[in-house]
């Protein structure tokens, strides 16, 4: 049985960008600790690789799901930019983990729409 419900799939990654951006912005104390700021990466590609393979499964075309991703990455970008305003700190390292997420997340769905056409209508 395909799955052909990209409406559904775009409001879950909608959905998805808006909580990123919240808790993004929330102000939270932070850390040096060197475990702390290792989870807080795989937090970050984590979170972009999941938002990634949704706005994947969103597109009907890989032109429209490029453009989801790359969209994924301007709301990144913008969140590093703006969370000096609300007290939290811009780290590079933070839209590093962010990309390969979002780079981790296209690979992964072309390897599985490729291996699994028959599942995933395109």
């Amino acid at each position: 049985m395909p799955l052909n419900n990209t409406k559904i799939f775009l409001c879950f990654w909608t959905l998805g960008l808006i909580a990123a951006f919240i808790f993004s912005l929330t102000p939270v104390k932070h850390s040096s600790d060197i475990g702390f700021l290792v989870y807080d990466k795989f937090l970050h590609l984590s979170c972009y690789f999941v938002m990634s393979t949704v706005a994947c499964l969103s597109g009907k075309t890989w032109t429209m799901r490029y453009f989801l991703c790359f969209v994924t990455l301007l709301v990144s970008i913008s969140i590093e930019f703006l969370q000096p305003l609300t007290g939290r700190s811009f780290e590079v390292f933070d839209m590093v983990a962010n990309l390969l997420g979002i780079i981790i997340g296209i690979l992964v769905m072309r390897l599985f729409m490729w291996r699994f056409p028959a599942f995933i209508s395109r």
